[in-house]
């Protein structure tokens, strides 16, 4: 047993000194530890004691979370080493705490939103698309409320299988919120990127001709590599230009950030060398919108293999 103030701690639970106790067995340290993770985790101090839930209710949640038995003198005594209130109940075994609880399955209410997720939530009183989505987005336990791109939420709706017109809100809240038209790839773009991965586009190496777009319009390019397996292709940069050889040229010669330097400079060690496919022709209007459009588009295919978003091309900055 554990001798504290005016009680003892035992595995059984905390009596009052001298009272006979059921068991004598101090508690386990490895049952403790994992009551003190526990802790750390989904709860904090506070000066208002907690009536909900004794010692043995919390100690049975730290055994689901865990998936193996602790003890209630463990909890108690973990409780205790990490500063929390104490009140015993009647004379033992069980105790209440002063204590605020962020369990695993509440947790997420907990996470405070930021950048557009803090936004949007303050939208939740208005009568229109915007607030019929941050109601719901309010309620949702997996919504991105710390994401910062655009993807991200695109990306989760898709992952719901929502309706069109949520996809369309979610549009129009970007909109509102960045004072830019939302980088949400049509069923087009999408397809087009589904033809690069088919073989299905014009591929341009370096030293090799292809005409310039023609005039007030520009190509929406990328920059890949082959893998070895099956001629596969990963994509690193998503771009524009109305001269695609010369562009291909500077590349290679001037490849630019430290990122670009590092991929060219290791595939053309190796005798490889970026290629380039010929992805879109749009009009020099809306070439930026479509080249953050494309590079959308692209991170959502190559991020299948379960690659993170911010390690898939090399101009993601312009998400």
């Amino acid at each position: 047993m554990f001798q504290f103030d005016k009680y003892v701690i035992t595995d059984y639970g905390i009596f009052p000194k001298g009272k006979k106790e059921k068991d004598s067995t101090a508690p386990n340290n490895h049952e403790i530890a994992l009551c003190e993770k526990w802790l750390y985790e989904f709860a904090q101090p506070q000066k208002r004691f907690n009536e909900r839930f004794s010692s043995y209710a919390l100690k049975h949640q730290v055994e689901k979370w865990a998936g193996e038995y602790v003890s209630n003198g463990a909890l108690i005594f973990a409780a205790l080493s990490l500063k929390f209130p104490i009140k015993v109940i009647d004379e033992g075994p069980n105790a209440i705490f002063g204590i605020k609880l962020f369990t695993p399955e509440e947790k997420w209410k907990h996470v405070r939103p930021t950048k557009f997720s803090k936004w949007l939530f303050k939208q939740k009183d208005n009568d229109n698309v915007i607030g019929d989505l941050a109601r719901d987005a309010i309620i949702d336990k997996n919504w991105p409320r710390t994401a910062e791109y655009y993807i991200e939420f695109w990306e989760y709706l898709l992952s719901l299988g929502v309706h069109e017109s949520v996809i369309d809100s979610l549009c129009t809240a970007w909109e509102e919120f960045t004072g830019q038209k939302a980088p949400n790839p049509s069923e087009k773009e999408l397809e087009r990127c589904e033809l690069f991965y088919g073989g299905h586009v014009d591929i341009i190496r370096d030293g090799a001709s292809y005409p310039n777009a023609p005039n007030g319009f520009t190509f929406i390019y990328v920059l890949f590599e082959e893998g070895k397996a099956n001629k596969s292709k990963k994509v690193k940069y998503v771009g524009q230009t109305v001269a695609p050889v010369q562009r291909l040229q500077q590349h290679t010669i001037s490849p630019g950030n430290r990122e670009k330097v590092k991929w060219v400079g290791g595939l053309l060690n190796q005798d490889k060398e970026p290629l380039m496919a010929i992805i879109d022709c749009v009009p020099l209007d809306e070439a930026i919108y479509k080249e953050r459009v494309y590079i959308t588009a692209f991170i959502h295919y190559e991020r299948q293999g379960e690659t993170p978003y911010d390690q898939v091309l090399l101009n993601k900055s312009l998400l």
